[in-house]
């Protein structure tokens, strides 16, 4: 699956690219949403997913704590941003 989000304009009538031969439907919701989710967020999910996996005493609100970190990791950068001064006093 390709990250590009493919939308009913994208589509020539009939929904079908001459090229592939096949019928390629647009994107549903869900899927432009997974498309949406940037690569490195992904990619750090399934690394901390097979740690916590290969860990045998890992608590279950652990999962939910890396979930919820990851979540919040890309609003982080805007909002320390905001809150600093770019004048200098003198």
């Amino acid at each position: 699956m390709s990250r590009t989000i493919v939308t009913a304009g994208d589509l020539p009538a009939g929904g079908r690219r001459p090229e592939a031969g096949v019928n390629i439907p647009a994107d549903t919701y869900v899927d432009k949403l997974l498309k949406m989710i940037p690569a490195d967020i992904v990619a750090v999910w399934i690394s901390l997913r097979g740690i916590l996996a290969a860990a045998q005493n890992a608590p279950a609100w652990l999962s939910w704590f890396v979930f919820i970190g990851l979540l919040v990791q890309p609003f982080q950068g805007e909002f320390f941003a905001s809150n600093r001064s770019l004048a200098v006093e003198t």
